[in-house]
């Protein structure tokens, strides 16, 4: 949702004109990626690529919740 809500603003803004690209980055873009790659956004624990190194881009996965198995009826 994130993504398809800076995208509809990047399309409104960027067939503006002007300041209209300045305004996106500010305004969608870096607020977006503050919460996407926060210590708690889905995309905290990523490793970027590194250009010298490419298969060292990774995602460690959070722990799992536990859950209490659903009760099956007799």
């Amino acid at each position: 949702m994130r993504f398809a809500a800076c995208h509809r603003a990047w399309g409104e803004l960027a067939a503006e004109g002007g300041v209209g690209l300045s305004v996106w980055h500010r305004d969608h873009l870096d607020p977006m990626l503050r919460e996407l790659l926060g210590e708690s956004g889905p995309f905290a624990a990523c490793i970027p690529r590194s250009g010298t190194d490419p298969s060292r881009a990774r995602h460690v996965l959070s722990p799992g919740y536990e859950v209490d198995p659903i009760p099956v009826e007799s």
